[in-house]
């Protein structure tokens, strides 16, 4: 009876429950708060369509939780992953919000009692028991949100922090490339990961970080094996089992080589749909791995895999001859050099297409590079260049 309009007035909001970060931060919505307003937000980055169309695309997710913070009064915005801890204590990002309004609700921000809250999730009748648990959970969070996280994370919470270093780096990415081949490749990438380090001192090395991402980039190129490994990994299983209920069947849609025709009006090679068979055969073709690189490699005679496996040598060269000597004139473009494989992306054609561009400009900066300080032909061998 108290309410008698259909919409806030601006400044006549009291709290803000902000399931999606974009639409919280929007103007018209902040326009509603008023002067002593709480704001209870999902920080989560749920992307948008722009994303299809620019790979590049990245959520303003700092200007938009500055914009909460600083629309209400100090220590009134309370900003939460909500999405990723909801789908660690539940497997299911749906339970965000009923998290948000436990949260909101230990707060003290909902003029409710929670007998009344659990009421009406009961009288709603859907996924009764997630929604009382995430309630719970919020509210456990507001009183606690380290013990919530450690629980819902564990020891995993550390790793996402200390993965950002190069040491974590260095850990991380040696772990998956023994699981992409072999010990041996891990090594590998560990002792050119190190030769560069040995040379910058800049602190807090951005160009090794960017050599020891990159490189592992180029080294890991997902080909027929990777594909396989991935689909026959029990965490795939796992990932399903969470999201869906019940007996599944699935189906594939590859483009393998050499069975696939190019389709006429994109240039690429044409998907394929495979039934429930095609899992035996990936999980043995999985197992075949340490066939990748040598001569009994099937796939590796294309141009696409002779290419793939030439970058990662040439990039470790170009990378160490240039480190040799660097000078603050010269640091900013080596790092560029360094992070030019972040543009190479997609398979077939689109990746020969973000070669090229990265080639070109490769080309470009090892020009300026050479307008500094000349650079000897011989030393640095331009021809093996990205691509």
């Amino acid at each position: 009876n108290d309410i008698s309009a259909m919409r806030i007035a601006p400044g006549g909001a009291d709290l803000l429950l902000g399931c999606d970060g974009v639409v919280s931060a929007g103007a018209t919505m902040l326009s509603l708060l008023s002067e002593t307003a709480h704001v209870v937000a999902n920080t989560h980055e749920m992307m948008t369509g722009a994303f299809v169309r620019d790979a590049d695309f990245q959520l303003p997710s700092d200007s938009i939780a500055q914009r909460l913070r600083t629309t209400v009064p100090p220590n009134q915005a309370h900003l939460v992953d909500a999405t990723r801890v909801a789908l660690a204590l539940f497997g299911d990002t749906i339970a965000a919000n009923p998290f948000l309004l436990g949260l909101a609700y230990q707060l003290g921000l909902i003029p409710l009692s929670a007998a009344a809250i659990r009421q009406a999730i009961l009288l709603n009748n859907v996924a009764v028991t997630q929604n009382l648990g995430a309630f719970d959970w919020g509210r456990a969070y507001g009183h606690d949100p380290v013990r919530v996280r450690n629980h819902a994370f564990g020891t995993n919470a550390e790793k996402v922090a200390t993965v950002a270093s190069l040491d974590g780096v260095l850990a991380d990415r040696a772990e998956r490339l023994t699981q992409y081949q072999n010990a041996g490749l891990a090594a590998q990438y560990r002792q050119q990961v190190t030769q560069i380090a040995a040379c910058d001192h800049r602190t807090g090395q951005p160009l090794a970080l960017a050599f020891a991402r990159n490189l592992y980039k180029l080294m890991a190129y997902k080909d027929e094996y990777e594909v396989a490994r991935l689909y026959s990994a029990p965490a795939f299983r796992a990932a399903l089992a969470t999201q869906f209920e019940g007996r599944l069947t699935l189906r594939a849609h590859l483009a393998p080589p050499g069975l696939s025709p190019i389709d006429p009006a994109t240039g690429r090679p044409k998907k394929r749909s495979f039934g429930p068979w095609i899992w035996p055969a990936l999980r043995l073709l999985a197992k075949c791995r340490g066939l990748r690189g040598s001569w009994a490699d099937p796939f590796g005679y294309s141009a696409e895999r002779r290419l793939e496996r030439a970058l990662p040598g040439a990039y470790s060269t170009l990378m160490g001859q240039l480190c040799q000597d660097l000078g603050h004139a010269r640091y900013d473009l080596v790092l560029e050099l360094a992070q030019l494989p972040e543009q190479i992306r997609g398979f077939g054609p689109v990746k020969e297409a973000a070669i090229a561009t990265a080639t070109k400009r490769q080309s470009a900066i090892l020009a300026q590079l050479n307008e500094r300080r000349p650079i000897d032909p011989q030393t640095l061998q331009p021809q093996e260049s990205i691509a």
